[in-house]
């Protein structure tokens, strides 16, 4: 098998593990399954070669809110973010060295589990240098006489210098 393959079904393993501990703590967490409405949201971030990104960071906005949940992936690139409320909500994945990837808005019903997988591209890093206005020429005096000495005065300035 190829590591990819064999990444893409550690993943899958980590990710039904984890649904299944998500929804026996719900289980449990409420009086009867009547009353439960709050949902889930899971996915698997990899990069555009379908490699795992681990320790993604996604960040899920309760838009009715304004609530932020933060979650990191863990080493297989799996995230699972339970008891969400129903409602609308905004999605984003950052990783460094990668481009920040916004998805589409998603709207959870109570007891919906929703699937949202992100592709990150690698950031590109360009440094620029802008120059506004150019530098301010030096103020040093001219090497030509401005004024021009005739030979009565030039006389008397060295008569003057030889006293």
């Amino acid at each position: 098998m190829t590591l990819k393959i064999q990444n893409s079904i550690c993943a899958l393993r980590t990710l039904f593990l984890a649904e299944s501990i998500a929804l026996i703590s719900l289980l449990f967490e409420l009086p009867a399954p009547a009353q439960t409405t709050s949902g889930l949201m899971r996915g698997i971030i990899s990069d555009s070669s379908e490699e795992i990104v681990p320790s993604a960071e996604v960040a899920i906005i309760n838009q009715g809110t304004d609530q932020v949940r933060i979650w990191a992936t863990g080493d297989n690139g799996v995230y699972l973010i339970v008891q969400l409320p129903p409602g609308a909500f905004g999605v984003s994945v950052k990783k460094q060295g990668f481009a920040t990837e916004t998805g589409p808005d998603v709207q959870l019903e109570g007891n919906q589990s929703v699937t949202n997988d992100f592709k990150l591209e690698i950031s590109s890093t360009h440094q620029a240098l802008i120059v506004t206005r150019a530098a301010s020429q030096p103020n040093t005096p001219s090497p030509t006489l401005s004024d021009v000495i005739d030979h009565v005065t030039t006389a008397a300035l060295l008569r003057s210098a030889a006293e």
